[in-house]
């Protein structure tokens, strides 16, 4: 394609063109300058680089603040002053950036200037009064300042917009209110983030009795589904304490005080991880250990163990914690099948949870039996409040003690001994 040309004859529109040509290339130049010095300023990890883009950029509030934030990390006292004025600088320019002035009046805060920081984080909140961060600041500035009222009415807003703040918003008023439960509990009012961080904090302080009050305090569902992670943090807390009926509160009815779970083998193994209250299978290949439907006393499944260990070595127990009433009483019962072609040795075991102490035992399983019952009674130990029910090896006459055979059980329990079940 032919290229065309066209004459301005008129001096006029000659003038005029040459002159929009002159401001195009001037406002290139100023953007691509200003483009510049934005993009060195949001990228720079020196100082000296930020304030390049201070003189290329000069109205740009972001090469401001980026000096600003750079002076401020190098601990120089010469640059302190510096950063708070260059973080002065990007709000003049930027008056409406709720981030600027929130930044602002942390610089004021560190700086000393408590008035102008409360200026600006409180201009910070009108600009974005439903931002989390903005409410948490301003109330972490007030909390420091002692206005408690105000400053917790925005920790509580910023808590329940977003969860992260829960934890450090119930550390820091530990902190203020030196413990002070009742004081605390009270300023966390209803939100339901801030009373969940709270029963964490005061198990972790050891103080179950109230973390169970706080705890309970809270909607069943809630509990369940979107503050469980608090709740397994409180768990974990009990049972590194030992605080096993505590802990059997925690697990939402599912484990009861004086019982076995899952006794007659109905409910699925949870093969990983599982927790003290359930059914834990120690790792190892001797015996075989599974469900069986073919062989029960009652229900639909019992628990085979299938040996065949020639020497007897090796032997991955069964165990299972139960909480118990310290002091009271307790018969340990169950049914099992055997089809071996050795003594056996195994007997079922009680012992202290706090300290692994023997308390009772059954006596040895026969080795060929149909559905024998066999029960041991015993007192839960005074000092804790749980036992450790355990499937063991007794002690061997010789230096070999081979079992090769299968063993079933089923219907075991854990009763009160005034309210044993003896219709089985």
């Amino acid at each position: 394609m032919a290229a065309k040309t066209f004459q301005l004859k008129n001096p006029a529109a000659r003038s005029a063109l040459i002159a929009a040509a002159v401001v195009t290339v001037i406002a290139v130049f100023f953007c691509a300058r200003w483009f510049f010095a934005n993009t060195i300023a949001t990228r720079s990890v020196y100082k000296e680089i930020a304030e390049i883009s201070v003189l290329l950029g000069p109205s740009d509030p972001q090469t401001h603040f980026a000096h600003a934030v750079l002076l401020e990390k190098t601990f120089f006292p010469e640059d302190l002053p510096r950063s708070l004025s260059e973080f002065e600088r990007a709000v003049a320019l930027s008056p409406a950036d709720f981030n600027l002035w929130l930044e602002l009046g942390r610089a004021r805060a560190r700086s000393g200037d408590d008035a102008g920081a409360e200026t600006a984080l409180r201009r910070a909140q009108e600009l974005a009064p439903n931002y989390a961060r903005v409410a948490w600041a301003l109330g972490n500035f007030l909390l420091r300042q002692e206005k408690n009222s105000e400053a917790f009415g925005l920790i509580r807003r910023a808590s329940d917009a977003d969860p992260q703040y829960s934890n450090p918003a119930i550390t820091n008023a530990w902190q203020v209110f030196d413990g002070d439960y009742a004081r605390i509990r009270e300023l966390a009012g209803e939100s339901r983030n801030l009373r969940a961080s709270l029963a964490a904090y005061l198990a972790r302080q050891k103080r179950f009795e109230e973390a169970v009050e706080v705890w309970n305090s809270l909607p069943e569902s809630d509990r369940q589904n979107d503050l469980k992670a608090n709740g397994d943090e409180i768990y974990r807390e009990m049972l590194a304490a030992k605080r096993f009926r505590d802990a059997v509160g925690m697990s939402n009815r599912r484990f009861t005080t004086g019982t076995l779970f899952n006794g007659d083998f109905e409910i699925p193994f949870t093969l990983q991880s599982p927790t003290v209250f359930e059914w834990q299978i120690a790792d190892g290949a001797e015996p075989q250990i599974a469900v069986d439907s073919s062989q029960k006393h009652d229900g639909n499944l019992s628990l085979i163990l299938v040996f065949n260990s020639s020497d007897g070595t090796g032997f991955r127990g069964v165990t299972q914690t139960v909480a118990t009433e310290p002091g009271r009483g307790y018969v340990l019962r169950g049914f099992y099948r055997s089809d071996a072609k050795a003594a056996t040795t195994l007997k079922w075991t009680v012992s202290n949870a706090a300290n692994g102490a023997p308390i009772a035992e059954t006596a040895q399983i026969d080795a060929r039996a149909e559905w024998k019952e066999f029960s041991v009674a015993f007192k839960a130990p005074a000092d804790t409040d749980a036992v450790v029910i355990s499937l063991k090896r007794g002690n061997c006459a010789s230096s070999i003690c081979p079992i090769i055979g299968k063993i079933w059980f089923d219907g075991l329990q854990v009763a009160e001994a005034s309210k044993r079940n003896d219709s089985k």
